[in-house]
């Protein structure tokens, strides 16, 4: 399970204005949450909000994370193809579970940040969204064959807000990556690479969004 995205606060490059806080998984303690970034007040979050709007995501994830265990997931898998479908309850199973909880991190999420947030899960990235990068000037690469692109958007579940206009993005002045030159074609240092597509759940979670 990649958790290189995750604990990161991206700005989707095809809206501007759309936010994403990366948290990580719905498999219990495959989390990461990021600290309050200053810039966050111009566009009407607090930080006393955020650490709220965290906590409250928190003790969701903690305590209601429907995957205890990845191995859970890929076994209730292995089963459903190990028997040609019979034997698919587990799956299914596992899907309303993943649904259950989505609604209610969804609800609690949008009730909590009194509308100023949103969830969503996303399972799929690509070169295709645009070139990601997150508040710290690091790109967000993604696998394409056998070489890299800049993509996205970062798979897992996100906390979504909108700012009131484009900012400069990354927001901090001076937190640009350096760029490297290789068999003389400019890379970026300290870039991450995630793999894409790429599923949570083996296959048993619902769409994003």
């Amino acid at each position: 399970m990649d958790m290189t995205m995750c604990g990161r606060i991206y700005q989707n490059p095809l809206r501007p204005t759309e936010i994403y806080i990366n948290i990580g998984w719905n498999t219990k303690g495959k989390q990461l949450y990021p600290q309050y970034e200053p810039w966050m007040a111009a566009q009407g979050i607090s930080q006393a909000e955020y650490n709220q709007i965290i906590s409250a995501v928190r003790e969701e994830f903690d305590n209601n994370a429907p995957i205890s265990n990845i191995c859970i997931a890929q076994g209730a898998m292995c089963l459903c193809m190990a028997t040609c479908g019979v034997l698919f309850c587990g799956c299914l199973w596992l899907k309303m579970k993943v649904d259950s909880f989505n609604n209610n991190a969804k609800e609690l999420v949008t009730g909590v940040s009194n509308n100023k947030m949103s969830l969503s899960m996303v399972e799929m990235a690509g070169a295709q969204h645009g070139a990601w990068v997150d508040s710290k000037g690091a790109p967000l690469l993604v696998r394409m064959g056998r070489g890299t692109q800049p993509g996205g958007p970062p798979l897992g579940y996100n906390l979504i807000f909108s700012t009131q206009s484009p900012i400069p993005w990354p927001p901090a002045a001076g937190m640009q990556p350096a760029l490297a030159t290789v068999v003389g074609a400019p890379v970026v240092a300290n870039a991450v690479v995630v793999e894409a597509p790429m599923q949570q759940g083996m296959g048993c979670q619902p769409s994003s969004g």
